[in-house]
């Protein structure tokens, strides 16, 4: 189930990266829109490395008892956001910014645009292996992840936005750069640890399901259902500000030779 599960997610992936690519003015960037995906494919392996290295520093910490750090968190609520922040949302972040870096500097974007696609093509390879390591055995966590296919995409589509408006403002002289620095890493790790805090973290619900708590079972599906809602109506609408800003982003320039668009491509 894993591998199909990543073959699909994968796909949707690639066709939704390839749309983006064709639709950058005055002309894509042509194979080197490659270079990223290929970074992402490495990611989801390096931050499970990272992942047991923070694992075996928190047993160092506690003296190396066995004991799982939850067990020092207070409540379900701050279990949950503990449990994602650590087992997901900074480690795979973190590389994965690593990599977005590493793509900008190899391909040297020439637009913010462009910028965004990078940050893209690494979520669409990391999407591709993450869904092939991890997407489950089952059918029904398969179809459930399904409409959150574009989600390390969408996470990356903004880490690279926010460098991509760091660069330009470092470039235009004005005094945001390190600002959109900060966000570009901030939002992207803020947003997916409150989204796996109510999916795969979940403590409150899971705890809820194993006791018959109505109470917590309820509450953990309400958190779930919202952040679920808010994820792809977000999801949605940033992929669609993306596109029909498509001629804007593009003429805001990253290099002294940047094109300006004579037409915008946003109908593809």
């Amino acid at each position: 189930m894993g591998l199909l599960l990543g073959l699909l997610d994968g796909a949707l992936c690639a066709i939704l990266y390839v749309r983006m690519c064709k639709r950058e003015v005055p002309e894509p960037m042509g194979k080197k829109a490659a270079i990223p995906v290929a970074l992402g494919l490495f990611a989801p392996l390096l931050s499970t490395a990272l992942l047991v290295g923070i694992g075996l520093l928190a047993l160092q910490i506690m003296g190396g008892d066995g004991q799982s750090l939850a067990s020092f968190v207070p409540t379900y609520t701050l279990k949950s956001f503990v449990g994602a922040f650590l087992g997901a949302a900074f480690p795979e972040e973190f590389i994965k910014f690593f990599f977005v870096l590493l793509a900008i500097k190899l391909v040297k974007p020439k637009s913010i645009y462009e910028c965004g696609l990078l940050g893209a093509g690494v979520g669409t390879g990391f999407t591709f292996l993450e869904q092939m390591l991890y997407g489950g055995t089952d059918p029904v966590s398969a179809l459930v992840r399904m409409p959150f296919f574009a989600m390390h995409l969408v996470f990356d589509l903004i880490m690279a936005l926010f460098l991509g408006l760091s660069m330009y403002e470092k470039r235009s002289g004005r005094g945001g750069a390190k600002k959109y620095a900060v966000l570009a890493f901030v939002v992207p790790v803020l947003w997916h640890t409150i989204f796996d805090a109510a999916t795969t973290f979940n403590r409150v619900l899971q705890v809820g399901l194993e006791t018959e708590d109505i109470f917590l079972r309820n509450a953990g599906a309400v958190f779930a259902l919202i952040v679920l809602v808010v994820s792809i109506a977000l999801q949605i609408w940033l992929l669609i500000q993306y596109k029909k800003r498509t001629e804007e982003l593009c003429a805001m320039g990253l290099t002294q030779q940047s094109p300006r668009p004579h037409h915008c491509k946003s109908e593809r």
